[in-house]
This record gives structure tokens, C-alpha cells and sequence, in this order.
């Protein structure tokens, strides 16, 4: 298994994403807390699945043409955004990974009092958690924007 994750951690530090974001609203139903999510996109669909079937976490989709830079060729997404799930295969990716390693370091350090984005079904987090994943959300926002990497 050591051998996927140096896999996959090299495929993640090319195509993947490590974000929060907040979950917008919709009728009786109210979302104010960020949410991680990772996710790695490719226009290989069997390595986005292999992905998802060797992990068994996630989902995969695929955008439309319309909706991606690649003009005519389908992209296919795994994502993941079960927070204890993704700070989990950041403790497993971190060893290997060189383009995301702080992104790493940083979902390592997110406050796991909710579960996922939605307080629906989560504990609510404290002033201070909320506080340590906005200053997170905006450190991996710099980070994926270029400012601060190696």
C-alpha cells in the first residue's frame, strides 16, 4: 500500500485541490461553517477511479466540456469532503507529497468539532475553532493562489 500512496501523493501534488470553503444556503436548511475539500481532477477516467476504488471514500464526476479549460476532452473529479476523511489522508499523503506539503500540514490542524460543512448534524464549533479554520481557509487560499509555496 506504501506504493499508492507515494502514487498518489505525486498525482495530488500535479492535479489535486485542498480547499475550504463555506456551504451556501438553501430552504430550511442553514450551512455556516467551512468545509475542507480535496479533490484531483484528470481526463485519465480510470485513474480518478482507481483512486476512488482503492480509497473507497469520495465520489467521482465528471464536468462538462462546457465547463472546463480543456475544450473538448471530458475531465473526471474524485472528491472528498468528510473532514476527518481528508485530514486523515493528509496524515498519509504528507510523508511523500512536495508541492502540497503545507496544505497538508494545515488540514492536520483543522478542528475536527463538526462533522463535514454542514451543522445540520454537527456539534457546534466554538469561537476559536471557527477562528483556527478561517485562518486556515485563508492560508490554503494563499497557498493554492501561489503566495508562500517552496
Amino acid at each position: 500500500m506504501r506504493d499508492f500512496w507515494i502514487w498518489l501523493a505525486g498525482f495530488f501534488d500535479g492535479e489535486g485541490t485542498l480547499c475550504a470553503a463555506v456551504s451556501g444556503s438553501r430552504p430550511g436548511h442553514r450551512y455556516d461553517e467551512l468545509g475542507l475539500r480535496m479533490s484531483i481532477a484528470n481526463t485519465n477516467r480510470g485513474a480518478i477511479e482507481f483512486i476512488y476504488e482503492k480509497i473507497g471514500i469520495g465520489t467521482v464526476h465528471r464536468v462538462s466540456e462546457h465547463a472546463n479549460h480543456l475544450g473538448n476532452l471530458p475531465v473526471y473529479v474524485w472528491a472528498v469532503w468528510g473532514q476527518r476523511e481528508i485530514v486523515e489522508l493528509m496524515e498519509k499523503l504528507q510523508p511523500f507529497l512536495k508541492v502540497k506539503s503545507a496544505h497538508a500540514s494545515l488540514a492536520q490542524k483543522w478542528p475536527l468539532g463538526g462533522q463535514g460543512c454542514s451543522t445540520k448534524h454537527s456539534q457546534r464549533l466554538t469561537a476559536e475553532e471557527q477562528t483556527i479554520r478561517h485562518n486556515i481557509r485563508n492560508r490554503l487560499r494563499d497557498l493554492n493562489h501561489g503566495v508562500g509555496n517552496w
